[in-house]
């Protein structure tokens, strides 16, 4: 069958990008769509999902994934910026984790889903309405329906009737607290961010700040530590929800999930735990940028490897079955350079239409 892939819309999420492929060409399941995708693209098992939908709507895998998945901002802290180890984490992170929304359940604003369909006679899943812990359209400022998982493959509008809202009276008091505005503004902040912070970075960034505020850094001592703080400026309702054991803890006592990142430099908490803690120690969300910004400078340009030695990389990849866009993302490669070297490898340095045969020669040797 002749595929039918519409342009992917401002901030849509790419499960949901999936099952309006699905609904357009009538294919039964989100699962099927992708293998169709996949038959359509000449994809393979080793070609991420990811990959196959930019492929469908002519997009470049890297502009896809920072523009459509949730990757940006499940990336947002690691341990591999500037690292030889990076860009292969991240091919890794785009084959496994690519297509994940990181909630639990299908968001979605009833404000947001009357708009599109008033301009475009259908709504679509965003993924500013999956940051983890923020239950309210910030655009709106209305609670959020939560639907199963298994409505991605229909319009928003549709799953109205499958909506939990149990919980919209206490989401309604917890989008007044200051602390979770700021939690919402640096998770959209992450989600569009086109490179990780080191956690080395963010943990200098949260030591300094630590010491302003005379909060310990450290497992034992007696002064207060950032999750006595974070307990006192947080909802109990959201606690309960997100951090329950926060609840539990005595005053002074160290909670590693939130008082970690500010002591292990080598350790990546979750995006979420970060920027739980940046919201509670700092006011302004601007200056945290500008400190983080500044200390993950020196980390960007570490172990950068040259252009050359990364095309190689990216062509041994290929040889050994990856797609060659995923292997040229995987060792941050110009994808022309990495058609030259085949060019070269199979004899042939000037058809550019033999590339397509070259590689397939190479991959097969």
């Amino acid at each position: 069958m002749k595929l039918v892939a519409p342009p992917p819309l401002p901030d849509e999420l790419a499960v949901g990008f999936a099952g309006r492929i699905r609904t357009l060409n009538a294919i039964e399941t989100v699962a099927r769509t992708l293998k169709v995708v996949r038959s359509e693209f000449g994809g393979t098992d080793r070609v991420s999902s990811l990959s196959q939908l930019a492929a469908a709507c002519s997009s470049s895998t890297a502009s896809f994934a920072l523009e459509h998945s949730m990757l940006p901002l499940s990336r947002a802290v690691t341990i591999y910026v500037g690292s030889k180890a990076d860009a292969r984490v991240a091919g890794t992170m785009m084959i496994r984790q690519g297509l994940l929304s990181l909630r639990e359940n299908a968001m979605a604003c009833p404000c947001c889903i009357d708009e599109d369909r008033k301009e475009r006679g259908f709504s679509y899943w965003r993924r500013r309405h999956h940051l983890p812990g923020i239950d309210w359209c910030f655009l709106h400022q209305i609670p959020l329906q939560q639907s199963p998982k298994s409505t991605y493959h229909d319009q928003p509008w549709m799953a109205l009737g499958q909506v939990d809202t149990s919980r919209h009276t206490e989401i309604q008091g917890e989008m007044k607290n200051t602390t979770l505005q700021r939690l919402a503004r640096i998770q959209e902040h992450w989600l569009q961010m086109p490179h990780s912070i080191h956690a080395g970075a963010l943990n200098l960034v949260l030591k300094n700040r630590c010491t302003e505020l005379d909060l310990r850094c450290s497992q034992h001592g007696k002064r207060p530590v950032i999750s006595d703080i974070a307990l006192d400026v947080l909802p109990e309702s959201w606690i309960k929800r997100y951090f329950p054991s926060l609840l539990e803890k005595r005053k002074g006592e160290f909670l590693q999930k939130i008082d970690g990142p500010a002591v292990d430099r080598h350790v990546a908490y979750p995006s979420f735990a970060c920027a739980l803690v940046l919201s509670v120690l700092f006011d302004n969300t601007h200056v945290a940028f500008e400190h983080i910004a500044a200390a993950n400078e020196p980390y960007l340009h570490r172990n950068t490897p040259t252009s050359e030695t990364a095309a190689h990389l990216a062509l041994q990849t290929f040889q050994r079955g990856m797609g060659l866009i995923d292997a040229c993302l995987r060792h941050g490669a110009d994808q022309r350079a990495v058609e030259r070297l085949l060019r070269l490898a199979t004899g042939n340095q000037s058809d550019a239409e033999a590339v397509p045969k070259a590689a397939l020669a190479v991959a097969a040797s």
